[in-house]
């Protein structure tokens, strides 16, 4: 799985090697995974993805994000679920050079 911003917007690219099958998740209208509801959550969608792929054994993102299987946005606290283990998570001060 890897972030990616082309520029001003979070996706979510997931390489199957074995598949020879990149996926791409993205939260803008026109694709099959739960729409952001403005356009300043992409970040927190693209994070919300990871954690609902990883935390499913099965790992049936395919068919979970299947045309038409997924277009409605998250509920707030799925969103609110990412923000706040994300700032759980300890930071390691940057150096400035």
């Amino acid at each position: 799985m890897m972030p990616y911003n082309p520029g001003r917007h979070w996706i979510l690219l997931i390489v199957r090697a074995k598949r020879e099958t990149i996926y791409f998740l993205d939260s803008l209208p026109g694709n099959c995974t739960p729409k952001q509801p403005s356009s300043v959550e992409c970040g927190y969608y693209v994070m919300r993805f990871m954690r609902d792929i990883i935390m499913d054994p099965s790992l049936a993102f395919e068919k979970k994000y299947a045309k038409g299987n997924q277009e409605a946005p998250y509920p707030q606290e799925a969103i609110d679920e990412v923000r706040n283990e994300w700032c759980k998570i300890p930071h390691q001060p940057t150096e400035k050079g």
